[in-house]
């Protein structure tokens, strides 16, 4: 774990490796980066995800892609556009 004085992180939450940011097909809007904590359930959005994790455990409990199941490889856009 990584620390910066008294703050320590407990987990990472990855919402795109690199391979799927370089290979994927994603769809042409993304949201911007923002966090929600609810009853100790942290809610990430980056970019083109949205990732529901439990702070007790560092668990994934749900996950949200913009996109998610794009076959028509004539309307895919890069991660980064």
């Amino acid at each position: 774990a990584r620390s910066v004085g008294d703050i320590t992180s407990s987990y990472e939450i990855e919402h795109a490796s690199a391979y799927t940011m370089n290979h994927g097909c994603w769809y042409n809007a993304h949201m911007p980066a923002r966090s929600f904590v609810f009853q100790s359930k942290l809610t990430t959005i980056l970019s083109h995800s949205v990732i529901s994790t439990d702070l007790a455990d560092g668990d994934e409990l749900w996950n949200m892609t913009l996109g998610e199941g794009l076959t028509d490889k004539d309307n895919c856009w890069e991660y980064f556009f």
